[in-house]
């Protein structure tokens, strides 16, 4: 099994650069971050993480994605690959999450249930 990293490493790197480079602060300042350099080691954590959790890299893109563009919590959260790695499987539940429900849709299902049972 080879080690190395495959060019969906660097792109995924690249990707998680930009989002951190963008994100401000609470103040509105620019978030002040370092990546390692070289950055190999975040090219190897992508490759575990495509390997270890069977993942396309499609879907880690649109994991950090939706951390940044989605979840404010996530996406102070998630500062580096091994970040995301660690916290694979709690992003991925609250990713896939159906949308909660509004009450006016828990009441209505709550009628449709007592309409079929009573019928």
């Amino acid at each position: 099994m080879s080690t190395k990293f495959l060019k969906c490493d660097v792109d995924l790197t690249d990707f998680l650069i930009a989002f951190l480079a963008k994100k401000k602060t609470k103040d509105g300042e620019p978030y002040k971050f370092t990546p390692p350099n070289p950055l190999h080691p975040w090219y190897h954590d992508f490759r575990k993480m495509r390997t270890a959790l069977k993942v396309e890299p499609q879907y880690i893109g649109a994991m950090i994605r939706w951390c940044f563009e989605r979840n404010d919590f996530w996406g102070s959260v998630v500062r580096s690959p091994a970040n995301l790695r660690k916290n694979f499987h709690k992003i991925q539940a609250q990713m896939e999450a159906p949308k909660a429900m509004t009450t006016f849709q828990k009441k209505r299902a709550a009628i449709d249930d007592y309409v079929i049972e009573s019928s």
